[in-house]
C-alpha cells in the first residue's frame, strides 16, 4: 500500500492535459486550449473552474479586435504542484516497479 498523496486537482485526467498542454505552450486561449485537448465548451469551463479556485491557473479576460477573448496561464503555485503530482507519479512507478 502506499502512503503517497496524489493532488486530486490534477488527478483527473483533462486537468492533468489542460496544465500539460499550458506549462508546455504557455499562455493560451480558450478556443486553442479546447480544440487541441478535443474537450467541449462545459468540459473547459468545468475543469478551468477547478483549476482557477485551486489557484493553479490564472486567466486573462480581454478584447481583441472587438472580441472577448480569455486565455489562461499557469500560476507558481500550479507549477509547484504539477511539478510534486509528477514526482509523486515518479515515487509510485519506482516502488511498483522494486516490487516486480
Amino acid at each position: 500500500m502506499f502512503n503517497l498523496e496524489l493532488d486530486e486537482v490534477l488527478h483527473q485526467a483533462n486537468r492533468t492535459k489542460i496544465m500539460t498542454y499550458l506549462l508546455s505552450f504557455g499562455k493560451t486561449d480558450f478556443t486553442t486550449l479546447k480544440k487541441a485537448l478535443n474537450l467541449s465548451d462545459g468540459q473547459m469551463t468545468s475543469h478551468m473552474r477547478v483549476l482557477l479556485a485551486a489557484e493553479y491557473v490564472i486567466q486573462h479576460k480581454f478584447f481583441e479586435n472587438n472580441k472577448p477573448k480569455t486565455e489562461y496561464e499557469v500560476t507558481e503555485l500550479g507549477k509547484s504542484r504539477f511539478n510534486s503530482y509528477l514526482e509523486v507519479l515518479k515515487q509510485i512507478l519506482s516502488q511498483a516497479t522494486a516490487n516486480n
